[in-house]
């Protein structure tokens, strides 16, 4: 999970899904390993997870992503307030305007940090310590098991 994590914000966001699918099978003979389960068990792997506290391989590649667009939050920030036009709940709320995400231009790390931007809760975009910032995406994804 180490290595997961270290790579998540730079590679999970431009691999395809049938990679994606191959790194959560990958964790999910590790946690089968861990519980001592057979290879072929009728128990739910999300629920075992769930009870161990660990997160799926897109959870961690979200909660990734958040904390990487929270350090470019400046850039964001200043991206909403030069928006021509009209104020709409978008624009109120600190959102911006999705990149291209045509061709190899969806498989970029930006491309992906600035999708999510939009799905990070106010309170934490506004926020200026970033420790509790990062404290704060930290819980959006914790597991309690």
């Amino acid at each position: 999970m180490g290595a997961l994590h270290a790579n998540a914000a730079v590679f999970l966001p431009s691999i395809s899904e049938g990679q994606l699918t191959s790194i959560q099978v990958a964790m999910n003979c590790g946690v089968c390993s861990v519980t001592n389960l057979p290879r072929r068990s009728h128990v739910s792997m999300s629920t075992i997870q769930k009870n161990l506290g660990i997160p799926s391989v897109a959870e961690i590649r979200d909660k990734c992503l958040m904390l990487t667009a929270y350090k470019h939050r400046d850039k964001y920030l200043d991206q909403n307030d030069n928006l021509q036009g009209t104020t709409t709940r978008a624009k109120s709320r600190g959102d911006i305007l999705h990149p291209d995400q045509r061709g190899h231009l969806g498989k970029m790390s930006s491309t992906a940090m600035a999708i999510i931007w939009n799905k990070i809760p106010h309170e934490i975009r506004v926020e200026k310590n970033a420790n509790k910032a990062s404290r704060m995406i930290k819980s959006l994804y914790k597991k309690t098991p």
